[in-house]
């Protein structure tokens, strides 16, 4: 067991406390301070994206290595919000390139043409906590703890009530839902 994905390599390397805490610090000063922007201002972005491909690569390599074979699916079913999530972000910049949105072009329009946009947005919208309510569901579903896996589908059938998954955020500026 890691204290997180990817510290396996990094203690492999020699890395001990220092590491990790020069993570925390690092994390917490750059946004603290807004140096995301000056970074990306210095920094173009074709040479990170390849690095965060690398690092995706070698991280999914190992949650797969290091997971216990009856739990992988587990793993992929995380990631179907995160996909939905991925997708409707995507189109949603290319119809706000387009200078339309789909509220403009219509659900109905988009669903003819095989676009399923509801779909994506009520699958995608609170990704994080759908893709971790969606993972304790089917690791206790797994392992056989039925219980868990009801408290777990009530937490996530209450948090979709109030819409904060599975539906566009109140909160949001009406341009952004």
């Amino acid at each position: 067991m890691t204290v997180y994905v990817g510290h396996a390599g990094w203690k492999a390397m020699g890395a001990s406390i220092g590491y990790t805490l020069a993570s925390g610090v690092t994390m917490f000063i750059v946004p603290l301070f807004g140096l995301g922007a000056f970074m990306l201002a210095i920094i173009p972005m074709t040479a990170i994206v390849p690095i965060l491909v690398f690092i995706g690569v070698v991280t999914a390599n190992q949650v797969v290595r290091e997971t216990p074979k009856v739990e992988v699916p587990v793993i992929f079913i995380c990631l179907f919000p995160w996909i939905a999530n991925w997708a409707l972000t995507m189109m949603n910049s290319v119809m706000g390139a387009a200078g339309t949105s789909a509220a403009k072009i219509g659900t109905d329009v988009l669903h003819s043409k095989g676009i399923y946009y509801e779909g994506l947005v009520h699958l995608g919208s609170g990704a994080p906590l759908a893709s971790m309510l969606w993972g304790c569901i089917a690791i206790f579903a797994i392992i056989n703890k039925p219980l868990r896996g009801a408290v777990a589908a009530a937490g996530g059938a209450l948090l979709a009530l109030f819409g904060v998954i599975h539906a566009r955020w109140w909160a949001l500026p009406k341009a952004v839902r």
